[in-house]
């Protein structure tokens, strides 16, 4: 039977990471904090001038502080500090998760029903692959957490910049909008992954959407949040744009009869 890839971007788009906690603490004043342990009131002025978070990988936005904020750290430190950022950063944001916080984006829990009941009922693979800029540790506990309150459906491949943090690799190609992302999903499906049967789906319209069309892929807009305040670039042209994951799960179970036959997925929207 045929299989469809899901994979989808975490932050903004699958959880509402950007919503602060009870303790008002959100992804972006997560890494606020970081930075001022890190570099102190120096890096403060130099998180700000670089215009905050905007969606970066840690080595991203290391980064840019040096470069953008002023910061001008020396090579080690553009080796050393990304790691050290994100330990910063997860020693805030770990403790935060709990059932108030962070809450699905909206439908996403509907949607992940319909692909458990397409795979059940109708033997067709649906594979859900997270595919995200921020921690494997942070994506698992919010999961472990949905799943004793609601039995919602985790992913079978999670891919984060934990997998690529370390390579060595110029930092422009292991983040965002790099195909080689991508291909690390298509490495751990091997023969069942097929460019036609797979979409990305994420809230960032430039960053999300180039990935996508670096990747071959279809690119859905979730587009909600705060990246999707960015214009779309001129070569994306989504096949789906919603604000709200029960679009997808009534397409799905309006399209069951297609997915069975194996259709393209960009056939379906």
């Amino acid at each position: 039977m045929f299989g469809y890839v899901w994979t989808v971007d975490f932050d903004g788009t699958v959880a509402d990471t950007f919503s602060p906690s009870p303790n008002g603490v959100g992804v972006n004043e997560a890494y606020l904090r970081a930075v001022q342990l890190l570099y102190g009131d120096r890096g403060v002025r130099g998180f700000v001038k670089v215009g905050g978070l905007s969606n970066r990988a840690p080595g991203e936005l290391i980064q840019a502080l040096s470069e953008e904020g002023d910061l001008n750290l020396s090579a080690e430190e553009l080796r050393a500090d990304p790691e050290r950022l994100v330990q910063a950063k997860l020693d805030v944001l770990l403790q935060e998760i709990g059932p108030a916080w962070p809450r699905p984006c909206t439908g996403f829990l509907e949607f992940c029903s319909t692909l458990r009941r397409i795979r059940r009922s109708e033997g067709i693979g649906m594979t859900l692959a997270i595919l995200s800029s921020g921690h494997t540790a942070f994506i698992e506990k919010t999961f472990a957490v949905w799943k004793s309150q609601w039995a919602v459906l985790g992913p079978n491949i999670i891919v984060s910049d934990d997998d690529v943090r370390h390579l060595d690799l110029p930092t422009k190609d292991k983040v965002k909008p790099a195909p080689f992302l991508l291909s690390l999903v298509k490495l751990q499906l091997g023969t069942s992954y097929h460019n036609q049967r797979a979409i990305y789906i994420g809230d960032d319209a430039q960053k999300d959407g180039m990935l996508a069309i670096n990747s071959g892929v279809p690119f859905g807009w979730f587009s909600t949040s705060a990246g999707s305040n960015k214009p779309l670039p001129a070569e994306v042209t989504p096949s789906i744009i919603f604000n709200d994951w029960r679009e997808l799960a009534q397409i799905l179970n309006r399209s069951v009869k297609h997915l069975r036959e194996g259709v393209d997925i960009s056939t379906i929207f």
